[in-house]
């Protein structure tokens, strides 16, 4: 009897168990029933083997349908492949030969005989001055000034030597005259994080312009324009400091689009897949991954249930950090040539990473962290605000922010809590490209999605 009552709570699944048995009998399977409930048959090795027959069964019915497939070759198949990619990295090569020829080719050449008040002359000069040179401004400024004064400058020239120029906007503002030099394309990279302000200066020196970026990635905002002003105070006061309209949004609203659709950073779905749901409507075309259950692939979690996050004191998780230090060092010395980099979501718990690292490498003089790899990629810790443009082949996430001390969860994550909070997180979860790893002291399960904490 005392046995009934301990175990009622299982009347339930035993209920369940019946349902599914049921069906089960009414299929091709039944005759396995009798000897899996007489223990001849290990449950754990039902599944797998489920898994393998239903997959083995499916490539048998695509094969029939596509006749192609069954005359398929994986060693024929894959050497077309890397004949492809090579051919390919060949003429992208060839073309940069060809660019860099033509250009090549009329640019003018510079003889020291040149006259001094030519542009040619001006710029030898210039390149044989040790000291008091001519400000960039001025060398560059041409066209609109009276004859008499034409010659002394060398604008032209130096558009001609170099016709492709990379500069920040405030750079162009600060350093080209729109009176005088003139692009025949202006093209603005990261453009949702460019004010329109600071573009207007860029615009107005171009005959046409192209404007890439992602309007759901970082916006441009104010954030460190308050830590600057006022670097004493605490960089989580200024949660409530807003986000800018970007020259992005302002272009969108008047120009052609052209959206792109291939995601081409992620080497497995898990990594992308949050995001392609949540921002971007499913409407990615993501590379398919033949491995699901690859350790060294996709998204993982690491649940640090014994740290702790130091709620209004330091404001930092000094355990997860240790252990992130750790794993940036494990990974180093099991794949020196995978590119690493660790991402957080404020800026105190990068810089208690930071100091963990260090006391690492001090414990272990002449640890490589940037050991090398094919893209040349640095190792880098960065938080939410400032890991934009980076993508690494494994990225760490640390969350720092969770429990604290007397157990409670609050639901303030600094930044993100922020409007355009989102954005943020957007750009911190598709930095990998081969494998993300997070680290918290929490998992979902703790968090109450009734409460709303956006400020």
């Amino acid at each position: 009897m005392t046995i009934w009552e301990a175990e009622t709570s299982s009347l339930v699944f035993w209920s369940q168990y019946l349902g599914y048995k049921k069906v089960w009998m009414e299929t091709k399977a039944a005759p396995m029933m009798e000897d899996i409930e007489a223990g001849k048959i290990e449950v754990c090795d039902m599944i797998p083997a489920f898994e393998g027959n239903y997959a083995e069964n499916l490539l048998h019915r695509t094969f029939r349908k596509r006749q192609a497939l069954s005359t398929f070759i994986r060693e024929l198949h894959e050497s077309k492949i890397n004949k492809f990619i090579e051919l390919d990295k060949k003429v992208l090569l060839e073309n940069r030969k060809r660019i860099t020829c033509s250009v090549y080719d009329e640019t003018p050449k510079l003889t020291y005989g040149a006259s001094r008040a030519s542009e040619a002359g001006i710029l030898l000069n210039e390149f044989n001055r040790k000291r008091g040179h001519m400000p960039i401004r001025k060398l560059m400024k041409r066209g609109h000034m009276p004859i008499r004064k034409l010659l002394s400058n060398a604008g032209g020239l130096i558009q001609k030597i170099k016709p492709c120029f990379m500069m920040s906007p405030l750079s162009i503002g600060q350093y080209l005259d729109p009176r005088s030099t003139h692009f025949d394309v202006i093209i603005f990279d990261e453009a949702s994080q460019v004010k329109p302000e600071d573009a207007v200066g860029a615009l107005l020196r171009g005959k046409q312009v192209v404007v890439m970026g992602d309007s759901k990635q970082l916006p441009p905002t104010d954030f460190f324009d308050g830590i600057f002003e006022s670097p004493e105070r605490d960089p989580e006061d200024y949660a409530a400091a807003g986000d800018l309209e970007s020259i992005l949004n302002v272009c969108k609203r008047s120009f052609p689009i052209k959206t792109l659709r291939w995601h081409y950073r992620s080497r497995h779905e898990s990594l992308i897949a949050v995001s392609n749901q949540e921002f971007y409507s499913n409407r990615l075309y993501v590379y398919p991954s033949p491995m699901q259950k690859d350790e060294r692939l996709g998204l993982k979690f690491v649940h640090l249930k014994d740290t702790v996050y130091d709620r209004g004191k330091s404001g930092v998780n000094r355990i997860e950090a240790r252990v992130v230090a750790k794993a940036v060092f494990e990974h180093f010395s099991k794949y020196p040539n995978k590119s690493l980099g660790v991402g957080t979501f404020n800026i105190k718990q990068q810089e208690a990473i930071q100091e963990e690292i260090e006391t690492l490498l001090k414990a272990n003089p002449g640890f490589d962290l940037n050991p090398g790899n094919e893209r040349e990629e640095h190792f880098f810790v960065k938080n939410l605000e400032t890991i934009q443009g980076d993508e690494r082949d494994v990225i760490i996430l640390s969350v720092g922010f969770g429990f604290d001390n007397s157990g409670k969860l609050s639901l303030n994550f600094g930044p993100l809590n922020r409007e355009g909070g989102e954005r943020r997180l957007n750009v911190l979860i598709t930095r990998a490209r081969e494998k993300c790893v997070v680290f918290a002291n929490f998992t979902s399960r703790n968090l109450n999605l009734d409460e709303n904490y956006i400020q």
